[in-house]
């Protein structure tokens, strides 16, 4: 199979690509070596990792470059339309699926009783605890706190 003009620039383009990661990351292991303790350790190895795995996707695709369209494999997510290597169970990466079964919040909502019994179990407590108030007034109705009794509460000071 012979390259055309583009394919060879698409080539060339992704092949000094991986040229300046596989750079990187040799320019990573001598930084780490003359200065050991000036990025922390866990930092300085967590980007060799990701600088690896970007070498071995740019691989995947330059290989894939010289494959007839036919043959190369793309799983594509039916929600985001990210382009995964793997096969997608159901047509669905992870992120997706899980933003599919976790439930938001309903801040402000009752949730309903568990039972019937439980329910008719809290609307005779409810109104038990409403037997000194009279039937006719609720609860907003109620008289404000007067002043003199706020005052009883507050701390008194010495003057």
């Amino acid at each position: 199979m012979g390259l055309d003009y583009e394919q060879l620039l698409i080539f060339n383009e992704l092949s000094e690509i991986i040229r300046w990661q596989n750079l990187s990351m040799e320019r990573m292991k001598s930084f780490r070596e003359k200065y050991p303790y000036l990025i922390p350790p866990n930092v300085a190895r967590m980007v060799e990792e990701n600088l690896k795995e970007n070498v071995q996707i740019l691989y995947r695709e330059l290989n894939d470059l010289h494959k007839p369209r036919e043959q190369r494999k793309r799983h594509v997510c039916s929600e985001c339309h990210g382009v995964f290597f793997v096969s997608l169970p159901g047509g669905i990466c992870d992120e997706c699926r899980s933003k599919k079964t976790s439930h938001k919040p309903q801040y402000g909502r009752m949730a309903p009783p568990r039972r019937e019994g439980e329910a008719a179990q809290t609307e005779e407590v409810a109104l038990e605890g409403n037997a000194e108030a009279p039937e006719n007034m609720s609860s907003s109705d109620a008289a404000p706190a007067q002043p003199e009794d706020l005052d009883e509460l507050l701390p008194k000071e010495d003057d």
